[in-house]
């Protein structure tokens, strides 16, 4: 299963050219590829992410302030997913 799946950037890559290039017919598996020249492979990306050291958070945000942060981030899912999906 995709790692993106149930999320808008599965929903963008299960619509682009590359899913239908592909004969997916739900969210692009993305495996060991690479998302354009700028993106290392996802796989690489996850080693990366789980090589930094762990430390606590510096940040703590209460339930109401983060539902605020995604209330605000919420109105920008279309624009980016269109976005990524009629990028040449």
């Amino acid at each position: 299963m995709c790692p993106a799946a149930g999320t808008s950037f599965g929903t963008a890559c299960a619509a682009s050219r590359h899913a239908s290039a592909a004969g997916c017919s739900g969210p692009l598996n993305l495996g060991d590829t690479e998302l354009d020249a700028t993106h290392p492979t996802l796989p690489a990306r996850t080693a990366f992410v789980q090589g930094l050291p762990q430390a606590p958070a510096q940040v703590v945000l209460s339930g109401s302030e983060n539902a605020r942060i995604d209330d605000e981030l919420a109105r920008l899912d279309g624009p980016i997913q269109r976005a990524l999906i009629n990028r040449d």
